[in-house]
């Protein structure tokens, strides 16, 4: 995403383009910066934002605090939040699948 800004220097504008960074959690879908008041920053303000709230990297996915738990051998356990109430889906007509959890949908006319 880019978030544009105009300047004025010396009288003159000067438009200067800026690309802004947020992460998601790969199992619920909470934006990094919902609760911060930021809409997201540049990579090293992001990776300091994670750790500074919690937040695990594992395998290349990112999981919010509330995603994840340590068992009592202190292993990684990432909870099955989806409620497949989002309406992402893939697939064709007679087969539609959740993009997060990926779990078959039911059509409300095949119920």
């Amino acid at each position: 995403m880019a978030l544009m800004s105009r300047a004025k220097i010396g009288g003159t504008k000067m438009k200067i383009d800026k690309t802004i960074h947020t992460i998601v959690c790969d199992t619920c879908g909470t934006d990094l910066f919902e609760d911060t008041g930021y809409c997201g920053g540049d990579m090293p303000f992001v990776e300091n934002e994670l750790e500074s709230q919690g937040w695990l990297i594992l395998s290349n996915k990112h999981y919010c605090p509330k995603c994840y738990e340590y068992n009592d051998d202190d292993e990684v356990v990432i909870k099955d939040t989806c409620t497949c109430e989002l309406p992402i889906i893939r697939g064709v007509e007679s087969e539609v699948y959740c993009l997060k959890c990926n779990k078959p949908l039911i059509k409300e006319e095949q119920k």
